[in-house]
């Protein structure tokens, strides 16, 4: 049983686009640890700490920041194959409670409503 204390992370709140450049450049080089400072290469303190909680949400990286196999698997397909293989890993994540393919009947406060249903408490 979990201990009271601990968090379930935070659902990612960071551009999608900022999220797909980051995977097509890991592509070229999965470095050891997804850390800092391969985060801020080239974007602010805050998209990299958004992708950070991403990464860590989605099962990509683990606590320590070492990359996961899921993410070994989406980085080594070609980019069709690694947007599919990443709605997989976006639909488990969410585990129901946003279906993606609705998303673009839903209305800002419902998608919203249903976001922070997801994030951690206090």
């Amino acid at each position: 049983m979990a201990d009271e204390h601990e968090r379930a992370p935070n659902p990612p709140y960071v551009p999608f686009s900022a999220f797909k450049t980051l995977l097509l450049d890991l592509r070229g080089h999965l470095p050891t640890k997804v850390d800092r400072s391969v985060l801020r290469t080239g974007r602010s303190g805050s998209v990299a700490n958004g992708l950070q909680t991403g990464l860590r949400f989605l099962g990509l990286i683990t606590a320590d920041d070492s990359p996961t196999q899921r993410l070994r698997d989406v980085t080594a397909a070609d980019e069709g194959q690694m947007l599919l293989t990443l709605k997989t890993v976006l639909d488990e994540a969410y585990g129901g409670a946003i279906k993606l393919d609705e998303l673009k009947d839903m209305t800002r406060q419902h998608f919203e409503t249903k976001f922070n249903s997801l994030a951690a408490p206090g």
